[in-house]
């Protein structure tokens, strides 16, 4: 049998006992919070020097193909009596270098953007709202597509009116190019893809429709997450 004194003393070392353990736990804690930080900040900063040097890498032989295609265009535009029967592949030509120009300076945006990773991180890329014709980028888009998949059927509607807003060009060119990508890539190949565009109101509405497995209402919900 314990005296009461005997059970009191033996409890507070119990509270003691606790305490010290809770305490070594707390210290355990904070240790593992540390180096996950640590980690964290090297990995970081690692994937910065990488983001860094790819950039400048990728700099370098981008601007060199972009002078090469701007002096192709030029020497086309300069190309002196073209015979009747060589101008449409003449102009065909200058469509594609025109666009491949378009492309690479949008490729030149975005080896830039990679260039500033404080924005990336944070989440504050530039935007370059000015007055375009979205019709001529979903065009401009969809054309890019169906140079890179010959064998598929892209229909476009609503896109032979000229429809000005204020937008930044490139990045909506983006957008549309990724649906559409998308599209194609989750569709049977024997199925058209369907980019559209119509005005409702002030509004203007862009469809990209595919006939592929799509998405499950539980998905659908998920996706801008």
């Amino acid at each position: 049998a314990f005296t009461a004194m005997e059970i009191e003393l033996a409890a507070g070392f119990a509270r003691m006992a606790m305490a010290v353990l809770d305490r070594e736990q707390l210290l355990s804690d904070r240790a593992a919070a540390q180096a996950e930080v640590l980690a964290l900040e090297t990995t970081t900063h690692r994937m910065n020097e990488f983001l860094s040097i790819a950039s400048h890498e990728l700099r370098t032989p981008l601007t060199s193909i972009i002078a090469n295609v701007q002096m192709s265009a030029r020497a086309v535009n300069n190309l002196n009596a073209i015979p009747e029967s060589q101008r449409p592949q003449t102009e065909r030509l200058h469509t594609l270098l025109h666009r491949t120009q378009r492309q690479l300076e949008r490729m030149d945006r975005l080896v830039g953007d990679l260039l500033d990773v404080s924005r990336i991180a944070a989440g504050k890329l530039d935007l370059r709202v000015e007055a375009i014709d979205l019709a001529a980028v979903i065009r401009d888009a969809v054309e890019g597509q169906r140079a890179a998949w010959p064998d598929r059927r892209i229909i476009l509607t609503g896109t032979r009116i000229n429809c000005i807003t204020q937008a930044d060009g490139d990045r909506v060119g983006q957008v549309i190019t990724n649906l559409v990508t998308n599209a194609l890539k989750y569709s049977p190949p024997d199925a058209p893809v369907t980019v559209g565009l119509r005005t409702q109101g002030n509004s203007i509405r862009v469809a990209v429709r595919d006939q592929g497995p799509g998405l499950t209402t539980e998905q659908q919900t998920l996706l801008f997450t």
